[in-house]
């Protein structure tokens, strides 16, 4: 799941820091560039919040597994204890949630994966509305920003915001 908000932000850094044809546009306002950097800032911030909430998600899967072991060694339940283990080991090393409850058996390690794969999907989706709101919000700022110039006889600076909001609306899309 990290992967695909990594995937987001980044095409959504490329998209405005390189893709962009206005970033090395010469006319470039500062206001433009303060949007621009509180933009990128914004982004990566969302990447930054939801990696926290992933790792801190993995650390509470990784314990409740390791309880889970222990109470079903002293159960003596070996089915429960080599399913779990199983889990541990696919777990530690893909670090990402299986795309369905692999577990038939038992019941509490199924539990607890379609727990792990539900809050995941939750974050995952958080990162992306709030990635989303926070391009929207640029966009927004962007036609203000060209309409002023515009008003203001600045026409060489509104059409450097034209082509950042152009280059934008394709964040929006992706991200959504």
């Amino acid at each position: 799941m990290k992967s695909f908000i990594t995937r987001c932000i980044v095409l959504a850094g490329v998209i405005s820091g390189v893709l962009c044809p206005c970033r090395q546009a010469p006319g470039q306002t500062n206001e433009l560039a303060e949007m621009r950097a509180s933009y990128r800032n914004g982004l990566a911030k969302v990447e930054d919040n939801h990696l926290v909430s992933l790792m801190n998600l993995q650390g509470d899967y990784t314990n409740r597994l390791n309880a889970m072991e222990t109470a079903m060694t002293a159960r003596g339940n070996l089915e429960g204890v080599l399913a779990v283990r199983a889990e541990k080991s696919r777990f530690a090393e893909s670090k990402t949630a299986p795309e369905r409850a692999v577990a038939r058996k038992p019941a509490e390690l199924k539990a607890l994966q379609e727990e792990y794969i539900a809050i995941t999907a939750r974050l995952a989706l958080a990162a992306k509305r709030e990635a989303a709101r926070i391009s929207q919000a640029y966009v927004a700022r962007l036609e203000e920003l060209q309409k002023n110039f515009t008003k203001s006889n600045r026409i060489e600076d509104a059409l450097v915001s034209a082509n950042s909001f152009h280059g934008h609306v394709c964040v929006v899309v992706v991200v959504v």
